[in-house]
């Protein structure tokens, strides 16, 4: 009757160790597809999301050093610009002032030795953007003088044009005699200002 227990036991015995196996088996799997997927696939997906993250701030900065370095440069054309404007309007007032052109022009002429004979303020002429007004000057001097004065026309603080030039002969004592027309350009402002104003008539 007991015969056969022995082997019965070692029958159970051996059930259970194959289903203890088996169960740590299950359990291994288990935690290797907990371990997967709640701790390596999210720590990959993290990884990933640095990578290109990294990967966009690289380009952001390569952007940003070339963004400030085309701003720079920008703000220098700016600022020449700028100085530009700034230079012009100094050298075209708002009004005529021939007188004051007339200083400019004397002061030059007895530095380099010319003697101003005649001064000739003329017509004013009006275009859309700004006035000019011709003035005829005739002045004597050597050849020296004569060239320093045509040079230095130039480097006046009024913007001046030469339009027309005669240069006589020289006489016995050695003077020439130049007869010159020049233009001088004035009321940029005013015109600007009186365009703006009619935009809002």
């Amino acid at each position: 009757m007991f015969s056969n227990i022995p082997n019965d036991l070692e029958r159970y015995l051996k059930l259970l160790g194959w289903g203890l196996h088996g169960l740590g088996v299950a359990g291994l799997a288990l935690a290797a597809w907990v371990l997967f997927n709640f701790v390596y696939m999210p720590y990959e997906e993290r990884r990933e999301e640095c990578l290109a993250q990294s990967a966009h701030l690289d380009r952001l900065l390569a952007d940003s050093t070339q963004v400030r370095a085309e701003h720079a440069r920008l703000s220098a054309a700016l600022k020449q610009l700028q100085d530009q404007r700034d230079s012009l309007e100094r050298r075209v007032p708002d009004d005529a002032r021939e007188a004051e052109f007339l200083e400019q022009v004397t002061e030059v002429a007895r530095e380099v030795g010319l003697h101003i004979h005649d001064y000739r303020p003329g017509t004013v002429t009006k275009s859309g953007e700004y006035s000019r007004m011709e003035i005829g000057l005739s002045c004597a001097g050597n050849y020296s003088g004569v060239c320093d004065f045509m040079f230095r026309l130039a480097t006046l603080p009024r913007l001046a044009n030469v339009t027309k030039v005669d240069i006589l002969a020289p006489s016995p004592e050695e003077m020439y005699t130049l007869n010159m027309t020049l233009v001088i350009y004035f009321g940029v402002g005013k015109h600007t200002e009186l365009a703006k104003g009619g935009d809002h008539v």
